[in-house]
């Protein structure tokens, strides 16, 4: 699980994420990421395998790509690894057959993995639902997670169950080229309600978004806990008052400064919607506690791409800052594309990369970093124009 606390800039959170054992892949983690400074994976697109689970897709783009990821000095790669995917066939049916064949090329070409077990965007399954009656796909709803809604399984004994054949399936790779799996807990990945989908411009930033309470499960919650507290009559749906997608809060009732959040019902409202998620922010906090009595380590992530130098200078302050600590066992680039083997795009990248691998190794320039990359750049030229131009195919 990743908890992701972005910096205003978008260029830089940080993520308590569970490791094995230093023995079983010291490159991640452990002793060996204290010497050698801050590893650097990098994410693959979204759509690395094939629908049907069966291959890569651009299989020629992934071995140029992964080529030039190790030659510019990166400890591997990050890929998604799609429920909706490897289990298309049927239920208890698997293919991984995709993921095998990266997890080879990946070991082939000295590149560890981290495997994100994404259980959103599947499409068909029970979804959330909003006062307007729009159904969100993207995740299946959190009123559902217990109920045996698909065939006879509950979505969490569908998780377990998926993660289990992942397991199995992937032995050989485990340990050694799979250093890291997180687990994805809800929409993007994220421990959250689907609020604010971008699909179909739908909603845009700043809107408030909408409560994500109106599928039968949902209700059946709600009606019960205004039950609990004797006020059935709260229990029919959510606050009629407020707003939609793209609103301000001050043009809804309920949100409004002294508006219905802040009467008896808003408060029982609230605390619902917000116990039924678990409490993130509580959860956040608990997570980096255990992580750190556990002596679990700390790995970054960025919220959104960024080839820049005052964002690649954001990470290097984040990571600086938790070295006066803890060092960050590794970071995760978002991500492999066209646009990151773009030659300007590309150096830049290159001199991060040498830059977070050194950290508290050397003492070196900027501008000595600068010329290592230069010289990165031009020696994997080839292979990064054969992977920006396989990349958009």
């Amino acid at each position: 699980m990743a908890l992701n606390l972005t910096h205003q800039t978008g260029a830089a959170g940080i993520a308590a994420t569970p490791q094995q054992g230093e023995a079983e892949h010291p490159d991640a983690g452990g002793e060996e990421a204290r010497k050698v400074g801050v590893p650097v994976f990098v994410m693959m697109p979204l759509d690395t395998v094939r629908k049907d689970g069966s291959a890569l897709n651009r299989r020629k783009a992934m071995q140029a790509s992964l080529a030039a990821l190790k030659s510019a000095g990166a400890a591997g790669i990050m890929v998604d690894v799609w429920w909706g995917i490897a289990e298309s066939e049927g239920p208890g049916q698997y293919n991984f057959a995709g993921y095998i064949e990266l997890m080879e090329m990946a070991k082939k070409a000295g590149l560890k993995v981290q495997a994100v077990m994404s259980f959103h965007q599947c499409g068909g399954n029970v979804g959330d639902s909003v006062k307007c009656g729009r159904r969100n796909y993207e995740y299946i709803s959190l009123g559902a997670d217990a109920l045996p809604a698909l065939k006879g399984r509950t979505p969490i004994q569908c998780y377990a169950d998926f993660m289990r054949a992942f397991r199995d399936h992937l032995a050989p790779y485990m340990g050694n080229t799979i250093c890291e799996i997180q687990v994805g807990m809800g929409p993007a990945g994220e421990l959250r309600y689907p609020s604010y989908p971008e699909s179909n411009g739908t909603w845009s930033f700043p809107g408030i978004g909408e409560f994500q309470c109106y599928d039968r499960y949902m209700r059946a919650s709600l009606k019960a806990a205004a039950e609990a507290v004797g006020r059935p009559e709260w229990g029919n749906a959510g606050p009629e008052d407020s707003g939609s997608y793209n609103q301000w809060p001050e043009d809804t009732g309920f949100f409004r400064r002294d508006g219905g959040w802040n009467t008896d019902y808003g408060q029982f409202f609230m605390s619902w919607y917000s116990q039924a998620q678990c409490m993130p922010e509580a959860l956040v906090s608990q997570v980096a506690g255990a992580a750190k009595e556990a002596g679990v380590g700390l790995a970054g992530e960025n919220a959104l791409p960024r080839y820049d130098e005052t964002a690649h200078d954001q990470v290097l302050a984040t990571a600086a800052e938790k070295a006066e600590e803890d060092r960050m066992v590794a970071f995760t680039y978002l991500r492999m594309g066209p646009d990151l083997f773009q030659p300007d795009n590309w150096r830049r990248f290159a001199a991060f990369v040498k830059r977070m691998t050194e950290t508290g190794v050397r003492d070196v320039s900027r501008e000595q970093v600068e010329r290592e990359a230069h010289n990165v750049a031009h020696a994997t030229q080839g292979v990064i124009q054969e992977a920006a131009v396989a990349l958009c195919n």
